[in-house]
């Protein structure tokens, strides 16, 4: 009985695989939430121009 922990390299294949498709995943995700406070940035820059255009 082996008393020392091995992990079957194809388990930590297929492991190391999850893990960089999870790390993808999470890049589009960050860079979606990048754009979109882009969006909304320009969109409050905007609503600004429109009030002061307004005299509000």
């Amino acid at each position: 009985m082996e008393t020392h922990n091995t992990i079957p390299q194809d388990i930590l294949s297929h492991y190391i695989h999850n893990v960089r498709q999870v790390a993808r995943k999470l890049q589009a995700v960050q860079q979606k939430q990048r754009q979109s406070i882009e969006e909304l940035l320009q969109l409050k820059s905007r609503c600004q121009q429109i009030r002061e255009n307004l005299g509000a």
